[in-house]
């Protein structure tokens, strides 16, 4: 994050929720990236103790105190695990389906390109339920009032575990804490609190960048798909699915995809003419 990324973003943000005619409160670490946008004034909020953030028209920041983040940040509650858990769960299956089928000798060789990451993030925050969120500030103990909700279903963790079984070697298995709280991603001390900081931090960044573009570029580019192929290969998926209309979890997924053949049919047809 930088300073300039950060006031773009809260600008937009407070834009989005004036057009909802909402106000929403934002919590967020004493990161010097997280600086006051130009055209508000900084704001010292009285709950409990004095904290220091600032106001916008629509949206009041609160930056929490130094060194307390993984103790009472909601998203450190539970709510980044839950999102880790279902893109790993993604990736997991992915490998397997990779392995199995022939296209990757083994895990090391399955390497998913940047579009198909994007939409397993887009999947797996879409999977993060209300619920786990209320819960999570429960956990952190930040309201006034504790909110009584359900408990949410630990399926998605049950499922991972499961694939773990079948995805670790009998000389080293892999444990879900480990592959969702990975070593380099633990937090050994304080956010960032300076400019030098801040500096080094970018350029570290676009270092690993840097070495990520080098390691890809024996990886073969992503050709766009035509629409003659994409119309075989949802016809096939339409096959797939009125062959096994008797699996319960499928039959959903029919109809859907039967429309999708018949509007690419008709895109080829508009095509031709």
């Amino acid at each position: 994050m930088e300073r300039s990324i950060f006031e773009k973003w809260i600008t937009a943000f407070n834009e989005e929720m004036q057009g909802m005619g909402k106000t929403a409160w934002l919590l967020l670490d004493n990161s010097s990236t997280h600086s006051i946008p130009a055209g508000c004034t900084g704001k010292i909020w009285e709950v409990l103790t004095s904290l220091r953030g600032f106001e916008m028209s629509n949206t009041k920041v609160v930056f929490l105190p130094p060194n307390t983040t993984s103790h009472i940040q909601p998203l450190d509650g539970g709510i980044i695990q839950s999102f880790k858990c279902g893109y790993r769960r993604f990736h997991i299956r992915w490998v397997i389906a990779e392995i199995d089928s022939g296209r990757a000798a083994n895990a090391e060789k399955a390497r998913p390109d940047l579009r198909l990451a994007i939409e397993w993030i887009r999947s797996a925050w879409n999977d993060v339920t209300p619920i786990t969120i209320k819960n999570c500030w429960n956990k952190v103990k930040i309201l006034p009032v504790e909110q009584v909700v359900p408990q949410d279903s630990n399926d998605m963790m049950k499922e991972l575990a499961s694939m773990l079984v079948e995805f670790s070697t009998s000389s080293e298995s892999l444990q879900i804490d480990d592959l969702l709280n990975p070593a380099d991603e633990q937090w050994v001390q304080a956010p960032v609190e300076s400019d030098d900081e801040d500096a080094a931090l970018v350029e570290a960044i676009k270092a690993r960048a840097e070495q990520d573009a080098e390691d890809d570029d024996d990886s073969e580019p992503v050709v766009p798909m035509t629409l003659k192929e994409a119309r075989e290969m949802f016809v096939k998926g339409k096959i797939f699915l009125q062959e096994n209309q008797t699996n319960a979890s499928l039959q959903k997924y029919l109809a859907p995809v039967e429309g999708l053949v018949r509007a690419l049919e008709a895109m080829t047809f508009s095509a031709r003419s």
